[in-house]
């Protein structure tokens, strides 16, 4: 598309991890091993990566919530298409500033899923003066479009929670999040 910088899959499914009798319902995030438009950060705000093979990594916060510690397994039921439940190590907890979250590089999650190559949405960044044609093309084919006007001034970020947003990532919808630069 005309005026599009980079763009960055990312595929979303919804799960419920559990540890003994503590359990929390969540999405379980596949992302790309370096990311710049979506970039995951620990509480001294460090980028997180997610290599190839890396494993499943969670938030200090869903650690303390189902007690888990590193090394530990869990169980992951997945609640989308062929629902079941896997078992996963936890390869690395980190400290955040926001709720409980667990990510997978994304082609793990695929393996997880079954299934080839797709996504539930993207992180879209567009050149100054795109930014109506972009909206034009990507707002009849997406369900939810936030904005984030990056520039010399302060940035305008459209928040959605948690809950929301993973409601609305799935294999129908696509879901974008545009960069815009001034």
């Amino acid at each position: 598309m005309a005026g599009v910088k980079r763009v960055e899959g990312f595929r979303s499914v919804p799960i419920r991890m559990r540890n003994g009798l503590a359990e929390k319902r969540l999405a379980l995030l596949g992302l790309e091993p370096e990311t710049e438009l979506f970039r995951v950060l620990d509480a001294n705000d460090q980028a997180i990566l997610f290599p190839e093979h890396s494993g499943l990594t969670i938030t200090e916060k869903l650690a303390t919530k189902l007690g888990i510690q590193l090394g530990d397994e869990v169980e992951i039921d997945v609640l989308e298409g062929e629902e079941r439940s896997i078992r996963m190590v936890v390869q690395k907890i980190f400290a955040n500033y926001t709720g409980p979250a667990a990510f997978l590089p994304r082609s793990m999650l695929h393996s997880l899923m079954r299934e080839g190559e797709q996504i539930s949405g993207a992180f879209v960044s567009i050149l100054a003066g795109t930014a109506a044609l972009a909206f034009t093309i990507l707002r009849p084919k997406s369900i939810l479009v936030d904005t984030a006007r990056v520039d010399r001034g302060p940035v305008e970020v459209t928040v959605r929670s948690e809950e929301h947003t993973s409601e609305l990532q799935s294999r129908q919808y696509l879901v974008c999040r545009l960069l815009l630069e001034k």
